[in-house]
């Protein structure tokens, strides 16, 4: 079959001219050219030429800047709320995973000028203090120098029996340094709290007159019982084995490293306010008639939101920021609540806050009888604008 064909199309051929076959010829080659030349299948093609279509689809989008909502209203309702609990001046500082984002200055420094107050401005934190002297307790622990399953007081203690003129009952020399950060320690305020008695006093003075006159109405460990001079006694412990004066220590050993330089511990009159130190206001009884030098490590120091923003996120345990002190040496810390404390004296109001995503500060000049309500409808205002907010600035005020 195949070959018949094959002589089939011999003859065919021989019939066409020669003329003929060399037109067909010609035209099959066009045509192949042709179809050569519009193919987009061609890897050739437009070898050095910029693709216009696909440059347009692969270029760049630049995305709109978001528009963070501004503070106004916030600020608003702070100024109010300073207005209705009787606030003259304070400040706000909020982290955003320990970025300062904001920064808020309320009212005046006092009521004698129109200075307002700014971030450098300095107001007594009150019993902020507290976690400030527990961070440089466990530092002591940290090095080895120190142990809060060591003694207080009596022989082969912290401080002996450098206090007190009697001798230690039972109870007093099972005190140990770990009682006193937890509030355990056995010491109370009956009749009174001790830190607010005789302002001519000393603190030595005062440690023995408790030691001397009061007995522990709980062995040591067994119950909590929010003391101010049992931080008192840490104070002096600190000095004990460190070497150096209490508020020495704390600003070389613990504020200077983490860069806040401004804090200091505060005087007890008008005449005696530091340099960028606002002035207190209270209608509960005179800001200017308690022994705050003596106060120091429970009570004493001064300072500003953010620097006690800045001391958050050092002592946070956040992954970010480094912590002052490794996150197993900082275990006591966390465990007796030191990164959510108050603070509150005639004329100051204060607080620290600490979470893994937000975290905050205030401080203000003001502080009445009323200071337990006051200070919940502070921590609520910042609370809520921090819940209600969508939007952060991306920007850290600490740099």
């Amino acid at each position: 079959m195949f070959i018949k064909l094959l002589i089939k199309t011999k003859r065919f051929l021989s019939r066409l001219s020669s003329t003929l076959i060399t037109k067909l010829v010609l035209w099959c080659f066009l045509v192949l050219v042709f179809l050569s030349c519009s193919s987009s299948d061609s890897p050739g093609e437009n070898l050095d030429q910029p693709n216009t279509i696909n440059n347009e689809s692969e270029t760049p989008k630049v995305e709109e800047p978001v528009e963070i909502e501004s503070f106004d209203n916030f600020e608003q309702k702070v100024s109010n709320l300073m207005t209705r609990l009787n606030l003259r001046g304070g400040q706000i500082a909020i982290t955003h995973n320990e970025k300062l984002v904001y920064l808020g200055n309320f009212g005046n420094i006092d009521d004698q000028s129109d200075s307002a107050t700014s971030e450098n401005s300095l107001f007594r934190i009150a019993s902020v203090s507290k976690p400030i002297t527990a961070i440089a307790i466990l530092k002591l622990v940290s090095e080895n120098k120190l142990s809060l399953t060591d003694k207080v007081f009596g022989s082969n203690s912290i401080l002996g029996n450098e206090y007190g003129t009697l001798e230690y009952s039972t109870l007093e020399k099972r005190i140990e340094v770990g009682h006193l950060l937890a509030h355990t320690s056995g010491f109370t305020n009956n009749p009174s709290d001790v830190m607010f008695d005789d302002l001519n006093l000393s603190q030595t003075e005062l440690i023995d007159l408790v030691l001397d006159e009061r007995e522990l109405l709980h062995s040591p460990g067994s119950n909590y019982y929010y003391s101010n001079f049992g931080f008192c006694v840490l104070g002096r412990i600190i000095e004990t084995v460190s070497g150096e004066n209490y508020e020495d220590y704390v600003r070389e050993q613990i504020l200077k490293p983490i860069g806040i330089s401004e804090a200091l511990v505060g005087g007890n009159t008008l005449e005696e306010r530091k340099i960028n130190e606002v002035k207190y206001y209270s209608t509960w009884f005179s800001p200017y008639a308690m022994n705050v030098t003596r106060m120091d490590s429970h009570g004493g120091w001064i300072a500003s939101a953010k620097n006690l923003a800045r001391f958050v996120v050092h002592t946070d345990g956040a992954p970010g920021v480094r912590d002052f002190l490794d996150y197993g040496d900082m275990q006591p810390y966390f465990e007796n609540g030191f990164g959510g404390h108050n603070g509150a004296l005639p004329g100051s109001l204060s607080g620290i806050s600490t979470g893994p995503i937000f975290s905050y500060a205030f401080v203000f000049n003001s502080g009445h009888s009323s200071f337990e309500s006051d200070l919940g409808e502070i921590r609520k205002l910042i609370s809520d604008e921090i819940l209600m907010r969508k939007d952060w600035p991306q920007v850290d005020l600490f740099q």
